[in-house]
């Protein structure tokens, strides 16, 4: 399968990796991850060959790996195996991501209520439902749902985004790194800590980076990564919080 078929970058390299481990006789039961900005895309390191001297554990890396990932591989002189994500194949997968965020995230809401109100994540998500809605009133894009009601991605248009435009700017790579980390931690980490680390960035882009007075191609690459942030904001304030977003304050 391809990696724009995943929950997220770190499931898919996981995967490939206990499927490199299977077809060699060997069991991992939890495969730890890193992750990095790597040029104008993503890097993961993996510890998993660090001190092993197995030529079998070595054969992961030399055939199964290089098999069926599709992600660029290496193998350090220390033992870290690296799967790198070029900005090519990083704009493939921001280009899927809409599909798999309302596949694998579905802002659904809890049964029972959470007692813990995160302001700052109610907040980073009423500000992108503004930046959203004033780019619609600017022609910039054109929104499906103006209130955000409807559990389904809100732009309508533009159907294609100029992604590399975006990864040539710091913040847009700080902020699009800590998407990656709320999809790879989404079952693992609590949901509080990966809302802090969201609005955090979520805040820091919008301060400096975001600005609705650029070029069209540029500002539209930025409102594609607002959409993905208010998409991940709102799923993580119902499915894991079980607090109502709201689209104003």
């Amino acid at each position: 399968m391809s990696y724009c078929q995943y929950a997220s970058l770190s499931s898919y390299i996981s995967t490939s990796l206990q499927l490199g481990l299977m077809e060699l006789g060997f069991f991992a039961p939890k495969i730890a991850l890193m992750r990095f900005n790597y040029k104008n895309g993503i890097l993961y390191r993996c510890p998993l060959l660090v001190g092993q001297k197995s030529d079998g554990w070595i054969d992961i890396y030399r055939y199964p790996l290089l098999k069926n990932c599709q992600l660029g591989l290496s193998l350090s002189a220390d033992g870290w195996m690296e799967f790198f994500l070029e900005e090519r194949g990083l704009i493939t997968w921001l280009d899927c991501l809409p599909a798999l965020l309302t596949r694998y995230y579905p802002p659904l809401p809890r049964k029972m209520a959470s007692e813990e109100f995160f302001f700052p994540l109610q907040y980073a998500y009423a500000r992108c439902c503004s930046l959203l809605r004033l780019a619609h009133r600017q022609g910039i894009i054109q929104l499906a749902d103006g209130n955000f009601t409807a559990a389904s991605w809100p732009s309508v248009s533009p159907t294609s985004i100029s992604w590399q435009r975006l990864l040539q700017y710091e913040k847009s790579q700080k902020l699009l790194l800590q998407v990656l980390r709320v999809m790879d931690e989404w079952d693992d980490t609590p949901p509080l800590i990966l809302a802090k680390g969201l609005a955090h960035r979520l805040s820091d882009y919008q301060r400096y980076e975001c600005r609705l007075g650029e070029k069209t191609e540029i500002v539209r690459a930025k409102l594609g990564l607002i959409a993905i942030v208010h998409w991940l904001s709102r799923s993580l304030l119902t499915a894991k919080l079980g607090v109502i977003p709201l689209s104003s304050l």
